[in-house]
C-alpha cells in the first residue's frame, strides 16, 4: 500500500469523509458514489461522441491546454494541479482521477478502466430509478475511432439502441433513412441537403416532461475536418475558410458562415447563429419554458453562443473531449446560459436536474458522473452484445505485438507518447525525414508495462482513412501545414477552431507563438538539426492530412535523398544502439527509404511491423515544441 493511500485512508478513518477518495468511501458501499437525489422537474441525461468505444478504457487527460480565446486561467484551458484546484477535487478521487492527469498512473491502478458500454448502461439505469420521464441526449459521434468497427460492421446499431436514446445528432447515421433509426429522434438546426435545399431533419424537438414543456435544439459541427467520407452518411465537415463575424466583444448574433461540406457527403453544415436565434424564439412563442441546445460546435464555439444568443437556458456540448466537471456560466444581454460538455467515449454521464416553473428554470443541479468500472457492475445484456460482435475477431485483436515500459497516452496540446510511437513508426518504415498527422483527441491509453496488442493499434488508428501517404513535399509546404494547424488552434475567433490540437510532427522541431497572427506564430523550423530551406525537398510521410505531393518527375532529387537517407539511418541506428537513445521522434528517420511521390500504405499494418520489430518499448519521450509566449 502506498503512502499517499495510507494517508487518506487515515484521513477517511479521522472523519475527513468528504476529502477522502471516492474508492474509500465506496468501499462502505460504491453505490452511494451514484447516489444522486432527485431534484426539480425535468431531467435531462446526455452522453456525447461515444466513438464506437464499447469496451471500458484508460483515458489520461492533457497536462496543457492552449487556446486563442479569454479566461485561460479557467475551463476548458485549465488543466492538472490547477483543475484540481479550480473545482476543488482532492488528489487521489474518482474525480480527479477522471478530470485530470494528476497521479494518472497510481490512480489508474486504484481505480481501474472507464467508460465501457455495459458500464454505462447500467448507470443510466441507476440514474433513472430516481427519475423515471428523463431524457437521453445523444451528442453524435458514436460509430467511429475504436476496434469496435472493425470487428464487427454491426455492432454499433444494437447498442446504442439499447441505451435507450430519445433524441441525438445526425452524425454517422444514414441519410437516405425516411423514418429515425431506433426511434431516435434526429434534430439538427444547422444541416442542409445539397441536392434538395432543405433541411433533412427537425431543427428541434418539444416535449412535455412533467407538464413542463421543453425544447431541444440539435447543432452539428460546423467546423470538423473530415477523415471519413462514406457514400450516403452524414460525416463531420470542413470549417468554413472565411467567417464573416464580429470580434469576441460583440453582442448581436453572428451573421451565417459560409456552409461547407466533404466530397461525398450528401449535406452542408454551417454555423447560423441568427438562424439559431431565431428559432430560440420561435419555440418560446410556442410555449417552451425550458430551451436546451445540443451541440457539436466545441466547448469553444459553445461559449461564444452563450454569449450572443438569448433564450437558451443551457448548451449540452460535445466533440471537445473536453469535461467539464461544472458549467460554465455565460452572461449575455437577456440574462445567462451555461455551457456543458459531456467529456467522450463513454467515460461520463452528465445529469442535469432542473426546477422549471411558468417563467422558466429558476435553479438547476448537474452532475457529471465518471462512469467507473470498478463501481458499476455492467449491464448483461448489453456486455452479451459486445462479446458477441468481438467474439470472431478476438483472437485477431489479441496478436501480442511488443511491451512498453511507458505510459502511452494521445491527449495533449503538443505530441503525446502514443502519437511519438505512431510518428516514429511512420518515418523508420517509410524512410521520410518528416512525418504529420493530426492533433487528435480519441484514443486510448495504455499503462506503463502492458503487452501492446493488434487491438491497442487499432484504437489508435481506427480512422476511416486507413493509409499513409507519403512523398516529396517543399519546405515552404510543411511550414504552411505547421501555420493552418497552429491557426486551427488559436485563432481569435472560435467559431473557427477546430477543436483538435496542434499537428502531431515527428522529424521536426520549431517554436510557437499563439498569441501571433494567423501566417507568423510558427519559427525556427529544424528538420534533421538544420534550419528549414523554403525551396528545398523533403520526404514527408502523412495521415489524415490533405496535401499535394510533388510530381514524380523529382525521381532523381528523391534518389539522391534516399542515398543520403540510408546513410543516416544507419548512422542513427549505431548511435541509438549505443546509447540506449529514447524513442523521440523529433529528429528520426527509416530504414525503407524507397517511397515516391503520392504512394500510401496501411497505417495499422505499417505500426503492427514496426511494433514487432522493436519488441520493446523502452524509453519515449514526448515532444514539445518551445512556446515563445504562453497565453496561459
Amino acid at each position: 500500500m502506498t503512502g499517499r493511500r495510507k494517508f487518506l485512508q487515515f484521513m477517511a478513518m479521522a472523519g475527513y469523509s468528504a476529502l477522502a477518495p471516492t474508492a474509500l468511501r465506496a468501499q462502505q458501499g460504491m453505490e452511494q458514489f451514484y447516489d444522486l437525489p432527485a431534484f426539480g422537474n425535468v431531467s435531462i441525461l446526455h452522453i456525447s461522441d461515444l466513438q464506437a468505444q464499447w469496451k471500458s478504457l484508460y483515458y489520461r487527460e492533457p497536462d496543457l491546454q492552449l487556446g486563442g480565446g479569454k479566461g485561460r486561467d479557467r475551463p476548458p484551458y485549465v488543466t492538472g494541479d490547477a483543475l484540481l484546484q479550480y473545482y476543488n477535487l482532492m488528489i487521489g478521487s474518482a474525480q480527479a482521477y477522471a478530470f485530470s492527469n494528476v497521479d494518472y498512473e497510481a490512480s489508474a491502478s486504484d481505480y481501474g478502466k472507464l467508460g465501457g458500454a455495459a458500464y454505462l448502461m447500467s448507470l443510466i439505469g441507476i440514474v433513472r430509478q430516481s427519475r423515471k420521464d428523463a431524457w437521453l441526449l445523444d451528442g453524435g459521434n458514436g460509430r467511429l475511432h475504436s476496434s469496435a468497427p472493425w470487428a464487427s460492421a454491426d455492432v454499433s446499431d444494437p447498442i446504442i439502441a439499447a441505451l435507450g436514446i430519445n433524441a441525438a445528432l445526425p452524425t454517422g447515421i444514414p441519410v437516405k433513412e425516411v423514418e429515425p433509426v431506433h426511434d431516435v429522434e434526429y434534430i439538427a438546426h444547422n444541416l442542409v441537403d445539397k441536392d434538395a435545399g432543405k433541411a433533412p431533419f427537425a431543427p428541434y424537438t418539444l416535449t412535455q416532461m412533467n407538464g413542463v414543456s421543453v425544447a431541444v435544439i440539435g447543432q452539428v459541427a460546423h467546423n470538423e475536418l473530415s477523415n471519413q467520407v462514406q457514400e450516403h452518411s452524414v460525416v463531420a465537415l470542413e470549417s468554413a475558410s472565411e467567417l464573416k463575424s464580429e470580434s469576441d466583444s460583440g453582442s448581436k448574433p453572428d451573421p451565417v458562415s459560409d456552409p461547407v461540406s466533404t466530397p461525398g457527403s450528401d449535406f452542408v453544415a454551417k454555423l447560423d447563429a441568427a438562424g439559431l436565434q431565431q428559432i430560440v424564439n420561435e419555440v418560446r412563442q410556442k410555449g417552451a419554458r425550458a430551451v436546451l441546445l445540443l451541440s457539436r460546435a466545441g466547448v469553444e464555439a459553445d461559449l461564444k453562443l452563450a454569449s450572443r444568443i438569448t433564450g437558451i437556458d443551457v448548451i449540452l456540448g460535445g466533440r471537445s473531449v473536453t469535461p467539464l466537471p461544472e458549467p460554465i456560466s455565460v452572461s449575455n444581454k437577456a440574462g445567462k446560459t451555461l455551457v456543458t460538455n459531456a467529456g467522450a467515449q463513454g467515460r461520463f454521464l452528465a445529469v442535469l436536474d432542473m426546477k422549471v416553473g411558468k417563467k422558466g428554470m429558476t435553479d438547476f443541479r448537474y452532475n457529471l458522473l465518471p462512469v467507473v468500472e470498478s463501481f458499476v457492475k455492467p449491464d448483461r445484456r448489453v456486455a452479451a452484445l459486445i462479446d458477441q460482435a468481438y467474439l470472431a475477431s478476438k483472437d485477431k485483436l489479441a496478436e501480442k505485438l511488443a511491451v512498453s515500459e511507458n505510459l502511452l497516452y494521445r491527449r495533449g496540446m503538443f505530441n503525446g507518447t502514443w502519437d511519438e510511437v505512431l510518428l516514429q513508426a511512420m518515418l523508420q518504415e517509410t524512410g521520410s525525414q518528416v512525418a504529420l498527422f493530426p492533433g487528435y483527441r480519441w484514443g486510448a491509453t495504455v499503462p506503463a508495462g502492458t503487452t501492446l496488442t493488434r487491438e491497442d493499434v487499432i484504437n489508435q488508428t481506427a480512422l476511416g482513412e486507413e493509409n499513409i501517404t507519403y512523398g516529396l513535399l517543399r519546405g515552404d509546404d510543411i511550414l504552411k501545414l505547421l501555420e493552418e494547424a497552429a491557426d486551427d488552434c488559436f485563432n481569435v475567433d472560435a467559431y473557427k477552431r477546430t477543436e483538435r490540437d496542434m499537428l502531431r510532427t515527428g522529424g521536426v522541431t520549431y517554436g510557437i507563438d499563439p498569441r501571433q497572427a494567423k501566417g507568423r506564430r510558427i519559427t525556427n523550423v529544424m528538420i534533421e538539426d538544420k534550419p528549414l530551406e523554403s525551396d528545398g525537398f523533403y520526404k514527408v510521410v502523412t495521415w489524415g492530412v490533405s496535401v499535394k505531393f510533388e510530381s514524380q518527375t523529382q525521381r532523381s532529387l528523391e534518389s539522391e535523398m534516399d542515398l543520403a537517407a540510408n546513410d543516416r539511418v544507419e548512422e542513427r541506428k549505431e548511435k541509438s544502439e549505443a546509447a540506449k537513445e529514447p524513442l523521440d521522434s523529433s529528429g528520426g528517420n527509416g530504414n525503407n527509404t524507397g517511397a515516391n511521390a503520392g504512394q500510401s500504405q496501411s497505417l495499422q499494418d505499417l505500426v503492427v511491423k514496426y511494433l514487432k520489430q522493436k519488441k520493446n518499448i523502452a524509453t519515449v519521450k514526448a515532444y514539445h515544441p518551445d512556446v515563445v509566449h504562453s497565453i496561459r
